[in-house]
């Protein structure tokens, strides 16, 4: 059996804000507000932003249940970040774009609504 090294690294960087480091990369925590912001440093591409389900919700101006129920039936982009849930940005920007709705579809007033937010901003 092979073993495998495993360290993580939590610097204070001020007094809401640290800077952890695992096998799951690098992460910049910031608690403002009573909210937490997750954002992943990636070399040479500067920051990416993870969103929590709510976050995803308030930001689609869908209801988290719906996020929830995409995520369970992999149809949104998502990522596991230990046992937690969060979404890219970007990804979520681009899986919105790329939605084609049909007439027929059970949710294309709340998608139709997605991409009319998006476009707008």
């Amino acid at each position: 059996m092979t073993g495998s090294l495993f360290f993580a690294l939590t610097l204070k960087i001020t007094q809401n804000s640290y800077l952890r480091l695992n096998r799951g990369g690098v992460f910049l925590i910031h608690k403002t507000a009573g909210k937490v912001v997750l954002e992943i440093l990636k070399q040479g591409a500067g920051v990416e932003t993870y969103l929590t389900a709510n976050e995803v919700a308030d930001f689609l101006r869908l209801s988290e249940q719906t996020i929830r129920r995409y995520t369970m039936k992999k149809e949104i982009p998502f990522h596991k970040i230990g046992r937690a849930v969060r979404y890219k940005k970007s990804e979520i920007e681009q899986w919105v774009e790329k939605l084609e709705v049909s007439s027929g579809e059970e949710n294309s007033e709340e998608i139709d609504g997605c991409i009319a937010v998006l476009k707008k901003d």
